[in-house]
């Protein structure tokens, strides 16, 4: 019987032995976790504060748009607009930063409640707010699909109102404006 309480003893200091590693180990891993959910968190939150180019120069990219036979997207927002900064969150962005622009338009941003001058399509310099006004914007967020002169190639979208769809309407932009960039190029 004395074999059996030291035995019986044994197993339950191995038992004991046993829960409390375990109980370190998970503790361990789940601090490791914790770093790891935190590092990629942090990261992808850098990523998220990349936002899409801005221009002061739209002769400039002008040139780039007739160099490239390729459409220009403009955002014009607002500091103080909320739907302007989800609008650039939730779709612009994202999808900027995948690539999914590359090669099929250019996209810019004009932030109107600024004070900088901006140099016109016609290379003449004005303020970002008179160069929204004179291209009929009067609300933000509003997207432009222009060609190279700044002739509008699709339907403007003003507002943001429907996330779910917005993406797709995008897309229906830039094909527009496509078409209409590669139908004034075969007709040269």
């Amino acid at each position: 019987m004395n074999c059996s309480k030291r035995l019986l003893r044994k197993l339950l200091l191995l038992k004991i032995i046993g829960r409390y590693l375990m109980k370190h180990w998970m503790i361990n891993h789940f601090i490791i976790a914790s770093a790891l959910v935190f590092l990629v968190a942090h990261s992808d939150a850098k990523d998220m504060d990349a936002s899409l180019p801005q221009t002061k120069d739209f002769a400039l990219l002008a040139l780039q748009s007739n160099q490239q036979k390729l459409p220009i997207l403009i955002m014009y927002a607002a500091q103080t607009c909320e739907y302007c900064e989800r609008l650039e969150e939730e779709i612009l962005a994202p999808m900027y930063r995948s690539g999914h622009f590359n090669n099929r338009v250019i996209v810019r941003k004009v932030m109107i409640d600024t004070i900088e001058n901006i140099r016109d399509f016609n290379g003449n310099i004005v303020h970002a707010d008179n160069f929204a006004f004179k291209r009929g914007v009067q609300v933000t967020p509003t997207l432009q699909f222009v060609d190279a002169n700044g002739n509008q190639l699709a339907p403007e979208m003003i507002g943001y109102n429907t996330p779910e769809f917005y993406a797709n309407y995008i897309e229906d932009a830039i094909d527009t404006s496509q078409d209409a960039i590669n139908s004034t190029k075969s007709e040269n």
